[in-house]
């Protein structure tokens, strides 16, 4: 048999095995994945908003003071329209005295919005909490399912791959190309064995001097209609 022809068939039933060794896995390491993501970004969301209510809370701070710093010139201003002498710094005074009150209901205006932006980020914050909780111990779960899965075959699929970087340096890299190509596209195979005289991927009936030459086993030779690789094993026809 050709020795590229009989590694290549080596290589497909290493990957055949890999093939079920991930299938035993399910759809476990998406859903880790899955719930992976959902946590950093529950997490990434709670810390924006802790830190939009630290810039909250400064701001109302800051108004806050502005509007104590107002009211103090106020009322000293207040107490000077009773010394005042003339009409212009009476309403001089009256002026400044507007200003400022306008000033203040334009900080506690501030303060009411900032108040209940706070109040709302805080109510989303909550919900964050509860699924940043829920996804913590759905990941805790699925890991701990995930690593007994992959503990059970961890050592044969370690084996496996060893194997198949020796098998793959002894074949053509061309083949293998084509090979890694054809898998990709014929659920994960690239080489199959002829069935009842005709192609074990597309199931085509095979011309007979294809049949002739795969039993042979002096080439590797292509599927005419999918390109798959075949081979003859008797024993599986």
């Amino acid at each position: 048999m050709n020795n590229n022809l009989k590694h290549l068939i080596e290589l497909q039933k290493i990957d055949s095995r890999l093939l079920d060794i991930t299938d035993l896995r399910g759809d476990l390491p998406i859903k880790v994945e899955e719930l992976a993501d959902q946590l950093a970004k529950a997490k990434e969301n709670f810390k924006g908003n802790e830190e939009r209510i630290n810039d909250i809370t400064a701001s109302i701070k800051k108004e806050t003071n502005a509007i104590e710093d107002a009211s103090s010139k106020l009322e000293k201003l207040k107490n000077q329209l009773y010394l005042v002498k003339s009409n212009k710094e009476y309403d001089a005074l009256n002026f400044e005295i507007d200003h400022l009150k306008e000033s203040i209901s334009e900080s506690e205006n501030v303060i009411l919005d900032l108040e209940e932006e706070k109040e709302n980020i805080n109510k989303e914050n909550e919900s964050y909490k509860s699924n940043i909780d829920d996804a913590t111990k759905d990941l805790g779960e699925k890991n701990t399912e995930l690593e007994l899965a992959m503990s059970k075959t961890e050592k044969e699929e370690s084996d496996l791959n060893k194997n198949r970087i020796k098998i793959v340096d002894q074949i053509d890299n061309k083949l293998v190309s084509t090979y890694n190509r054809l898998r990709k596209t014929k659920d994960g195979l690239g080489i199959v064995n002829i069935m009842s005289n005709a192609c074990g991927a597309c199931y085509t009936q095979l011309p007979r001097q294809t049949i002739i030459e795969v039993k042979n086993s002096i080439d590797v030779i292509s599927c005419p209609n999918c390109s798959t690789y075949l081979f003859f094993d008797e024993e599986l026809s």
